[in-house]
């Protein structure tokens, strides 16, 4: 990306504008690669017995196929970096173009809400569990409020954070399935990303940030295995290949 002279404010105002779009405008290419064949054909999703670090779900899934319908909901869980650059909106907008059919959109993020209190919700908010029964597309983007909070000028470990997303992801996922029942559901699960890495490595932590988000999305990516969801790549995206890479710089 151009970098933005301090001086220039209205360059900085431009870059301001155009940053959040720029993101949404990635993560939708990549959110759409993450399909195989960038169509979001309904997929049927396998759900093994959950594992003993999982709690169980509060409805029992299966595995049977029923047949499309013309009309699609999609939930859109997350923090309050979910709606950056209108992303959400641009996909629907390809599944509509994509299949011909009206998509109904429902954003569901709440600022600074984590993997916890997202699960929670689901299990507890009849009125999220009602909306979630109907929706052919979810897409799960948590953890990174705690991945953001776990690091000041002094850096902190990331075991509570690791801990808190290999307990609950999993669980969030089956309690989708669980409320989708014998319905083919197409879930997105979102890797985690870093930005201001100048501002990191100066200092002193950029590496154990770099490891942190790392172990967050070697557990969505273990998750995705085990539930048959799709992964959005979004960490190579802004961070490049080796993970070094600032999306701002």
């Amino acid at each position: 990306m151009t970098k933005i002279d301090p001086n220039d404010k209205e360059g900085e105002m431009y870059y301001k504008k155009m940053f959040p779009l720029l993101i949404g405008l990635t993560i939708v290419s990549v959110l759409l690669a993450a399909c195989g064949t960038g169509q979001p054909t309904p997929i049927p999703t396998q759900v093994p017995p959950a594992a003993t670090s999982v709690p169980a779900p509060t409805a029992t899934p299966t595995l049977s196929v029923t047949e499309s319908v013309p009309e699609w909901d999609l939930v859109v869980f997350g923090d309050s970096r979910t709606g950056m650059g209108q992303w959400p909106g641009m996909y629907a907008d390809h599944i509509e173009n994509d299949l011909d059919i009206k998509v109904n959109l429902h954003y569901k993020h709440e600022g600074g809400q984590d993997s916890d209190a997202l699960l929670a919700n689901l299990r507890e908010d009849d009125k999220l569990r009602a909306l979630v029964r109907e929706a052919e597309v979810v897409t799960v983007w948590t953890g990174g409020m705690r991945a953001k909070y776990a690091y000041t000028s002094k850096g902190m470990s990331c075991d509570r954070l690791l801990e808190a997303m290999d307990r609950d992801l999993g669980a969030i996922v089956a309690e989708i399935l669980a409320l989708r029942g014998s319905n083919d559901t197409i879930i997105h699960l979102f890797e985690d990303y870093h930005f201001q890495i100048e501002h990191q490595k100066e200092l002193g932590f950029f590496e154990d940030k770099k490891a942190c988000v790392e172990g967050v999305n070697a557990i969505v990516h273990q998750v995705s295995a085990e539930y048959g969801t799709l992964v959005v790549p979004v960490y190579t995206a802004f961070n490049g290949p080796d993970g070094d890479q600032d999306p701002e710089g």
